[in-house]
């Protein structure tokens, strides 16, 4: 859910103005730091190996930057 909280948030938020597309990238940003912890989480109950979750976070690094650089 968390993940496509991201896209949706990023979706709807660069259609919006000022505040308010602002508030869609913090919540995108949000959604992309529980997706961390969600990775976290499935390594830690072996749904993952640390390789498979690596591999994600290099992307998920990409985008938690440019979200923070669209919340600032």
């Amino acid at each position: 859910d968390a993940s496509e909280s991201v896209a949706l948030n990023l979706g709807e938020g660069r259609l919006r103005r000022d505040g308010d597309r602002r508030r869609h990238f913090e919540i995108a940003a949000g959604s992309a730091s529980e997706v961390t912890v969600a990775l976290r989480i499935a390594v830690a109950k072996q749904y993952i190996t640390a390789a498979e979750a690596a591999e994600v976070e290099v992307v998920l690094d990409r985008v938690r930057a440019m979200l923070y650089r669209l919340t600032k």
